[in-house]
């Protein structure tokens, strides 16, 4: 992605009646004139009317490269954004645009907030991905274009601050030069494990916490440390700027700290697993895990619901739990009358309130130092301590239906956090990492990428997706058959072409974008699994790096 490229706003708006969508259109001509030498306005009207390429593939694009989203909203936006699944497909029906937009806005929503610009046109109500949200209301403000001007200005002073910030100057900088003796101790503790270290310069002695050798672990994964032209070596990043007289002694240093990482990287692997929390996020550096959303007066009526089911009180094999007027124990007694469980304590549900200011709900949660720290001599087992997932298909699928049977609820009164519910696919991840991550991409991997948008364009045919892949990997030439396009990228011209990039993120950034073409969700021509799983072995490189690095920041706090 060139330099003096402008940054793209998009639109997000909803097509229906012509008074909303001629506002719509004039706001994004003031803006445009606003902003014509800064930012590039991302309308789709013109574009899908012309149909230039794939809808699909053009809305997530946009979305993905934009720098700030502008939602225009409506009651039919609100309709379309509030389906059930949040745009992964409704029973079957025809997607809107708008459900199709969503999925993708609500990630942007976890991941930068401020990038999201709501402006409510007509109605008073929102869409639940933005809720929580400053926004421009046309019923108090009658100056849109100023407030939306004020917005975004607002929005670059920010982001340029983040962007400012000299890492090598922040406290706690080791700074040494001519270093000619050096070594690292790593202590490993606790679950999930905790990692220290203290480093040994010239003979000076400096600790490193957590989040530092964290940072260090990252660096090693995501830049290229090595330069065999360099006879002096230079290891820099926010805590250290080390300079080596050796060679030998730099290669011994990198070769410490990658032994700690392969260390840490299978505790953390054995951890995940034996709790099985591969695919959930800790809401905190607690290790609290979220399982459920649900009305704060729905979660008082269920504390009080297990209450009633004590141990003590009853022998039915309901009489699993402890009394507690603050959380849901899920407690065997010694004699029970439901034989699946040992005697013991199985699990613990909290629940604090959701971050999300306009509803009165509750975020229902797990700790994970109820199992490990305190029980950690127990089995994990359905039988006796459960993991987080076992508590997770306990709370669905047991004891949510007996209590809304019980107290004539309909299950739906309680969101689950289903882990796996927007879960992209392998290629549309890497993309994402690849974009947003500066990882070194070696040649070699920018070679294994191009094999593998070739042999997908060998199995289907790219329809109205030529003109996005031409677009991507900056395709001149006049090739208009999908064998042509194959043809051109396995020539000695464009492997020249891509050898000599000077950026490979983002060149990988590109290629995973055409190559996500056949293989997401929104694919009109999606090659099969096997085949799909085939280019997944084919990149094993770029995607354990992504793996690792997703893995660390996991647990970087």
């Amino acid at each position: 992605m060139d330099g003096d490229v402008m940054k793209k706003i998009y639109i997000s708006y909803s097509w229906d009646n012509n008074t909303n969508m001629n506002r719509v259109k004039g706001l994004v001509e003031d803006l445009e004139e606003i902003y014509k030498n800064k930012y590039t306005i991302v309308f789709d009207q013109e574009s899908f009317k012309n149909r230039i390429q794939d809808v699909d593939r053009f809305m997530l694009d946009n979305i993905l490269d934009a720098y700030i989203v502008i939602v225009f909203i409506t009651p039919s936006y609100v309709e379309k954004a509030n389906k059930p699944d949040n745009g992964y497909g409704n029973g079957g029906t025809v997607r809107s645009g708008v459900e199709k937009e969503t999925s993708y806005l609500v990630t942007r929503r976890n991941q930068q907030a401020k990038s999201i610009i709501p402006v409510l046109l007509e109605g008073s109500d929102r869409p639940k991905y933005i809720e929580g949200l400053s926004f421009i209301d046309k019923n108090k403000n009658s100056d849109i274009i100023r407030e939306l001007k004020d917005m975004i200005d607002l929005f670059e002073i920010e982001k340029e601050k983040d962007e400012t910030i000299n890492l090598i100057d922040e406290n706690n900088v080791i700074n040494k030069v001519s270093i000619d003796k050096i070594d690292i101790n790593f202590n490993f503790e606790g679950e999930p494990v905790r990692v220290s270290g203290i480093i040994c310069i010239n003979n000076n002695y400096f600790t490193l916490r957590h989040d530092q050798i964290i940072y260090l672990f990252k660096k090693i994964i995501s830049e290229d440390s090595c330069n065999e032209q360099k006879v002096q070596r230079t290891f820099s990043n926010k805590y250290f700027f080390l300079e080596f007289t050796s060679n030998q002694l730099y290669e011994k240093f990198l070769d410490i700290i990658k032994d700690a990482l392969k260390r840490y990287i299978e505790q953390l692997l054995d951890f995940e697993a034996k709790y099985e929390i591969c695919s959930r996020e800790p809401m905190n550096n607690q290790y609290e895990f979220k399982l459920a959303t649900m009305e704060r007066k729905v979660w008082i009526k269920m504390i009080k619901f297990a209450n009633s089911l004590d141990w003590s009180n009853g022998k039915s094999s309901w009489n699993i739990f402890q009394e507690n007027d603050c959380f849901i124990h899920v407690f065997s007694p010694i004699v029970s009358n439901n034989l699946k469980y040992n005697f013991g304590q199985h699990a613990i549900l909290y629940a604090i309130k959701n971050k999300n200011l306009y509803y009165d709900d509750v975020d229902v949660y797990v700790k994970i130092n109820d199992i490990a720290s305190k029980y950690d001599k127990r089995e994990i087992s359905v039988r006796n301590t459960w993991s987080i997932n076992m508590v997770f298909e306990w709370l669905k699928n047991e004891f949510v239906p007996f209590f809304c049977k019980r107290n004539q609820y309909e299950e739906n009164i309680v969101q689950f956090e289903e882990c796996n519910q927007y879960k992209k696919d392998i290629f549309s991840q890497a993309q994402d990492f690849y974009m947003s991550n500066k990882v070194v991409v070696e040649k070699e991997e920018l070679k294994l990428l191009r094999d593998v948008l070739v042999f997908c364009l060998s199995k289907k045919t790219v329809g109205e997706d030529s003109y996005y892949i031409k677009s991507k990997l900056r395709i001149s030439d006049d090739l208009n058959t999908t064998e042509e396009i194959r043809k051109y990228i396995e020539s000695n011209k464009y492997t020249k072409y891509l050898m000599e990039c000077s950026n490979n993120s983002s060149m990988a950034d590109d290629i995973l974008r055409c190559i996500k073409s056949f293989t997401d969700n929104f694919s009109t021509h999606k090659i099969n699994d096997y085949d799909i799983t085939y280019c997944e072995r084919k990149i094993k490189s770029l995607i354990d790096k992504m793996e690792k690095i997703k893995l660390l920041e996991k647990y970087e706090f």
